[in-house]
Order: C-alpha cells, then sequence, then structure tokens
C-alpha cells in the first residue's frame, strides 16, 4: 500500500499548488485485519451522533446517523447503503442484505444503547465481524504554511488531533528521487531531512494506540508535495559549536533575543525594492525558506529562554507554538496594537514556570494614556509626571507615543524551578521591540525607561 502517485503527476501538483496539499484521510487498511483475522466494525459514539465504519467485499462504508435513532431504521439504511455498493455484483439468487446486531438488540433501542451493547455486526454473508466501540482514532493532520517547503536539515513536524488515544505512533517516510518506493526513515514526532533525501518527497503516517488495546486505531496519513530542497550550511557553524562547548554552570541559564522580520513586512513591495532587492531574485527572503533556517539555528543553541520580535500571527500559531510544545517549551505571544506582528517568549519547562498573575502584554500607547484598565496605575503617573516638561516642550511628543506608536512589550515574572533556598528564586523578563525610524532614538529613550520603571 505504499506505491507512489506518479512523479509527473507530483510535478503537476506542485506547480498548480503554492501551499502544501494535505491527503489526510485513512490509509487504505485502516480498518483492514491482518490476513486470517476478520474485519472489525468501527463504532464511534458520540454525543449526538452514531458513526458506523465497515468493509463488505472490499467496499467500504461509513454511515453516521442521530444517536437517539431508533436502531432498526439504522440497520436498514446499513442494509440499503450496503446493497447499493454491492451494485452490479448483486446476482440473481443473492438473498438481501439485513445486517443485524449480536447478541440481537431491541429494534425500538437508541442506536447509542443498541450498539454498546452488541460485539458482533451480521450482515448476513456468514462473517461475524466483532465491534470496537471508540477505538483510538487520528482525526487530524494539519501541518504550518512554512512547509510548502522542505529544506534539508531543517525539521518538519504535523499537529495531530488523536482521540481516545494513549500515545501515536509516527512513521516517516521518503521517496526518494528516481524511485517510485516509499522508504521508512524515521519514527519520531519530527523528522530532519538528510542529503540523500534532497528532490525527494516525504510522507508521514500517524497511527494511535491504545493502553490496552493490542490493535492499533485508525490512522491518518499526510504528504508533502514540495520535494526536498538543498539548503545552505548552519550559520557560523565553528562560532556555534564553540560557544556550545562551553558548559553552564550549575544554576545558570541561557537566553536568546532574535528579530525574525516579520513576514507581512517582507511583501510589501516598498519595503523589497528598498531593502531586499538583492534577495528577492532569489528567494532568500521568502518566510518558508528563511524561517526554517532560522528554526535550525536556534535549536542548536539549548536555550532556556527565548524572545522573539517581529512575529507574525500565523508562524507564532502553525509553527513556533507547536514546535516549542515539542521541545519543552512553553510559548506565548503579545501582538502590536495593529495586530499585524508582535513578540514571543519561550521558557523552558524544565527549568522555569510563568507566575500568570505577573505576566502582561504592555501596549506602549497605552502606557502614556490615563487608562484604567492598564496596570501599574502609579507607576504610569509617576513617569508622565516627569516626562511632563518634555510634553509642554515638545506638544507632538505626546501624540506620537499615544496615537503612532504600536509597539507590545511582554512583561513575565517566573520562577525557577528546583531552586536552592539561598539562590535566585525569581526572574523578571521583558521582550520588547521599540519604534523602528532611525531618526527616533528620543521615542525609543523614552519606551526604553517607561517599561524599565
Amino acid at each position: 500500500g505504499m506505491r507512489s502517485t506518479p512523479l509527473g503527476l507530483l510535478a503537476t501538483l506542485t506547480a498548480l499548488s503554492s501551499r502544501a496539499l494535505s491527503l489526510a484521510r485513512p490509509l487504505r487498511g485502516a480498518m483492514a485485519a491482518a490476513p486470517g483475522d476478520v474485519p472489525s466494525v468501527t463504532v464511534l459514539l458520540q454525543a449526538d451522533k452514531v458513526r458506523v465504519l465497515l468493509q463488505v467485499e472490499q467496499q467500504k462504508l461509513q454511515l453516521e446517523r442521530d444517536a437517539a435513532e431508533p436502531l432498526e431504521k439504522t440497520l436498514r439504511r446499513l442494509g440499503a447503503s450496503l446493497e447499493k455498493k454491492r451494485g452490479k455484483k448483486k446476482g440473481k439468487n443473492r438473498p438481501p442484505i439485513r445486517p443485524k446486531l449480536v447478541p440481537e438488540q431491541p429494534s425500538s433501542l437508541e442506536n447509542s444503547v443498541a450498539w454498546a451493547g452488541a460485539s458482533h455486526l451480521d450482515v448476513g454473508d456468514g462473517v461475524l465481524r466483532p465491534i470496537r466501540i471508540n477505538p483510538p482514532r487520528v482525526e487530524s493532520i494539519s501541518v504550518s504554511p512554512l512547509f510548502r517547503r522542505i529544506l534539508r536539515g531543517c525539521e518538519v513536524f504535523a499537529e495531530v488531533e488523536a482521540a481516545d488515544a494513549a500515545s501515536l505512533r509516527y512513521e516517516w517516510f521518503v521517496q526518494r528521487r528516481g524511485s517510485d518506493d516509499w522508504l521508512p526513515v524515521h519514527e519520531g514526532v519530527t523528522y530532519r531531512p538528510v542529503e540523500g533525501d534532497v528532490g525527494g518527497h516525504l510522507w508521514l503516517k500517524v497511527t494511535p494506540l491504545g493502553e490496552d488495546a493490542p490493535t492499533p486505531g485508525l490512522c491518518l496519513s499526510h504528504f508533502f508535495v514540495g520535494a526536498v530542497e538543498a539548503a545552505p550550511p548552519p550559520f557560523l557553524v565553528g562560532f556555534r559549536e564553540a560557544f556550545l562547548e562551553q558548559l553552564k554552570p550549575a544554576g545558570a541559564f541561557r537566553i536568546l533575543s532574535y528579530n525574525i522580520l516579520a513576514d507581512c513586512y517582507t511583501r510589501q513591495p516598498q519595503v523589497q525594492k528598498k531593502l531586499f532587492s538583492y534577495a528577492v531574485r532569489n528567494r532568500c527572503v521568502d518566510a518558508a525558506y528563511r524561517l526554517n533556517l532560522m528554526l535550525q539555528e536556534i535549536s542548536s543553541y539549548d536555550t532556556d529562554i527565548c524572545c522573539f520580535q517581529e512575529v507574525d500571527p500565523w508562524f507564532f500559531n502553525k509553527t513556533m507554538q507547536p514546535l516549542a510544545a515539542i521541545k519543552g517549551y512553553t510559548a506565548s505571544f503579545g501582538a502590536k496594537r495593529n495586530g499585524q506582528e508582535g513578540c514571543a517568549m519561550l521558557l523552558r519547562s524544565s527549568r522555569f514556570e510563568e507566575v500568570p498573575e505577573l505576566s502582561y502584554d504592555l501596549l506602549h500607547s497605552h502606557l502614556f494614556q490615563g487608562r484604567k484598565d492598564v496596570p501599574f496605575p502609579e507607576t504610569r503617573r509617576k513617569v508622565a509626571e516627569q516626562l511632563l516638561p518634555l510634553f509642554v516642550q515638545y506638544p507632538d511628543l505626546l501624540e506620537q507615543l499615544t496615537t503612532k506608536i504600536t509597539s507590545v512589550s511582554q512583561l513575565k515574572v517566573v520562577r525557577l524551578r528546583d531552586a536552592e533556598e539561598d539562590a535566585l528564586q525569581y526572574l523578571i523578563i521583558a521582550n520588547s521591540h521599540f519604534y523602528y525610524h532611525p531618526l527616533a532614538d528620543h521615542i525609543r529613550l523614552i519606551q526604553m525607561y517607561t517599561v524599565l520603571e
């Protein structure tokens, strides 16, 4: 079941699609049994619906009915659907399909009760199919728009939603260039393509497992349309390796700050012409290229605290936050006033615990207004009094600070886990991105002073 789609068709799909194409559907054989076994019937009992999935004579069927519907009506509809599936194969002497539950349930019983009380389904073909109620199952697989481009050496992953599963098995396959076969290359939540994968394609299969059930549940797969691309080696390899060889002293932590350039800015024509004209032609500014390389770089720094500026909301929600959870970090995002981008902070969960009641996303324009819904009223009043002579001398300064500035600061108090009694217990972290204009040093100075206060 791992034969490929023809490469010509893959090339056509890649050309037609600028985003990864998800083929997230149950794999062929997801409900099939092992050779010699009887295929089971999967029944999903939900609050208001009952879904039945089964296979008869190589024909697969999914039926969804109301949970309160009488069993008799559901079985009659199931039989009609199976007859339709059988179609022309139906012979003159073949009896009609009349499904029934074993042990037999009262026909007037509601679906939700009847199916739960049965152990097998009989459709009249001489095979008693065991019923599996709410087996482990993968319900959806989604990937970040970042992975419309797959780069050698850059981790790839997917977000998976599963139900009734104790654990998930991730299997990665590669179809190498010039081959029709899918080769198993890795088991794990993420995969980092290697040199031999360049030019090939990736396929991810996720299988849910129950705590006691030996039989895997219903799996889903995802095919990544974009071929694996070559990528430059990690930047400043020698410097990074030398830095990481320095062991962190006991109790020390490593912090990283990184302005990653918001994608919403790189797509503005005037910005491309003035700032990135040298890079647009070779697609270096493309978020799916440079942000993949950025994630590869920061993953090697072994940092405990990461502060990012110019983070697009889609990148945080679809890539940074789920990857942070995989790597053992808690992630938070503070949007600027315009909502286009903002600041993000990652804290290593094993080292730090955020104090929620002492964590704020501060919009700088609000800090200079007399708003009652903004924290630190006494401090803001003190800062306003100290800046009053400037506001009097330069009337447009206050207007700039309250109407033009969209900056945000993430201000957090975090507790160090397992800290000694006489050692550092708490940190105050402020992740800020100040006003951009090259002639606005005075604005940035006021912002910095206010945040520090």
